[in-house]
């Protein structure tokens, strides 16, 4: 187990209180983080985007945003990787010659020459001259190797340290076959349309053995299902036989679909089907699991997009009042573009922390109402091209509990989660994040690490305390594994 690396003396900074989770002052959250840079948490991580992070907010990992909090600066040199001879999968590369990671140095609008680069793989630095640094691959553990890297300047100044963490492994072969080697790379730094977005906030890979609820869709095709949903039975035969003839003659939910709907079951299927493609889109996006992302709306929402009163929760993911909140604090480019479209973009500059509380409550109201699919005029008492169009933001919601996971696993730990946890638990803590909040995982996480027990799902949720463990059922029934 890797406890406190290199990694973690760079965020050693940050605060390691739980307060961190909730609604703090952001003069508070100021006082309690110092300028320390993390490849794990929020604003800090000044690599992501150009974000000045002398106004403190913690977000989550993802795309550069547009314009987030404080006073924008200019680019600041930087390094890009590339993986050299080697094919675009699904799920990594492949490369049928022996991988090579290459260094690019980049001055942006700099004046400042790079006259060279700093790589260091698992502790070892590599052998670097120039802007550019081709460094050869080995086979790594399964975990992965850590890759940190910067650049320096004519003037002898360093870049912010940067980071990665890359996985090699020569895939089995049949006798006589050539070698092929298949590599995963985790790093913003890197181009490329399939970024982990959640991955990056834990600083963890997948195992090689990963479970079905792990594997990355092809086609929407491949998130197909037919299950029995009682709820969502009853609320479609609530909309009576008019409902079914629509629907029979080729309206909004049978378009395309060669479906029987003689029986109850078979609109059920078109129902629960209708959102694959904006499922695949919108997790191919942030680097989800397409098929976890379904799984949530099935437990959610049983696919109803509209809302559940006696809940106050709305929407296929069951956005809540809380739920919001977390959204806009913990995804910096959803709020930077979210937020001007309720308020006024200079009240917006102030990042959500300082909005006043007036604010926050207008932006949480429009945000339910954004994902909210009721609509008593449209047909079915529902606005389906209103629902597809939230599912981006029930996903973005998804990688914004990542990014609170991990600062929950530090604020229990101080210690990086990927270091401690794996791929697959960090998995089964969001998902309790998201059902039960971080005050509950918060604790669990705490009590856990302090009785000196491994941070690991099956520790985690025998320290959920009350009512909160109500979310190891719910983790179950979302990953399709056996209750605990």
């Amino acid at each position: 187990m890797k406890i406190a690396g290199p990694l973690d003396r760079l965020i050693r900074g940050l605060g390691i209180g739980a307060f961190l989770l909730f609604s703090v002052s952001a003069e508070a959250a100021e006082r309690t983080l110092s300028p320390a840079r993390s490849p794990t948490f929020g604003c800090l991580q000044q690599h992501w985007g150009n974000v000045s992070c002398g106004q403190v907010y913690l977000g989550s990992e993802g795309f550069q945003a547009r314009a987030l909090v404080g006073q924008s600066t200019p680019p600041e040199p930087s390094v890009k990787l590339e993986l050299v001879g080697c094919t675009r999968q699904t799920q990594g590369w492949e490369c049928e010659q022996p991988p090579v990671l290459r260094f690019i140095g980049v001055a942006e609008q700099s004046e400042e020459p790079i006259v060279g680069l700093y790589v260091e793989i698992d502790g070892m630095p590599a052998d670097c001259a120039g802007s550019t640094c081709d460094v050869p691959l080995e086979p790594t553990p399964e975990e992965g190797s850590e890759v940190v890297f910067s650049l320096v300047t004519k003037s002898n100044e360093s870049s912010e340290p940067q980071f990665a963490l890359v996985r090699v492994v020569e895939a089995p072969q049949e006798a006589g076959e050539e070698p092929v080697w298949q590599v995963e790379i985790l790093s913003s730094r890197i181009d490329d349309d399939w970024i982990d977005r959640c991955g990056l906030a834990w600083f963890a890979l997948p195992t090689l053995d990963r479970p079905d609820w792990l594997t990355i869709p092809d086609e929407a095709d491949d998130l197909r299902t037919s299950e029995s949903y009682v709820y969502l039975e009853q609320r479609l035969a609530g909309l009576g036989p008019a409902f079914r003839g629509s629907a029979s003659a080729g309206g909004t939910l049978a378009a395309a679909q060669n479906v029987n709907l003689t029986t109850p079951q078979s609109l059920i299927e078109i129902w629960q089907n209708q959102f694959d493609t904006a499922i695949l889109e919108a997790a191919s996006a942030r680097g989800l699991p397409g098929r976890l992302v379904k799984s949530l709306f099935a437990a959610e929402s049983q696919f109803w997009p509209g809302s559940f009163p006696e809940m106050e929760e709305v929407g296929l993911g069951q956005l809540s009042e809380p739920g919001a909140d977390s959204l806009l604090l913990w995804s910096p480019p959803f709020y930077a573009e979210f937020c001007p479209q309720v308020l006024d973009a200079e009240l917006c500059r102030q990042g959500y922390w300082r909005l006043a509380t007036e604010h926050k409550a207008m932006l949480r109201g429009a945000l339910l109402r954004l994902v909210n699919a009721d609509c008593p005029d449209c047909a079915y008492g529902l606005d389906l091209p209103k629902a597809e169009r939230s599912v981006p933001v029930f996903a973005e919601g998804l990688v914004a509990s990542c990014s609170q996971t991990a600062q929950g696993v530090y604020n229990a730990t101080g210690n990086t989660p990927g270091f401690l946890s794996t791929y697959e638990d960090l998995w089964r803590f969001t998902l309790a994040n998201y059902n039960v909040g971080p005050g509950c995982l918060s604790t669990a996480l705490t009590d856990t690490w302090q009785q000196r027990q491994p941070l690991d799902w099956s520790h985690v949720a025998a320290n959920l305390p009350g009512g909160c463990r109500r979310a190891i059922a719910y983790v179950s029934r979302v990953l399709g594994e056996p209750a605990e």
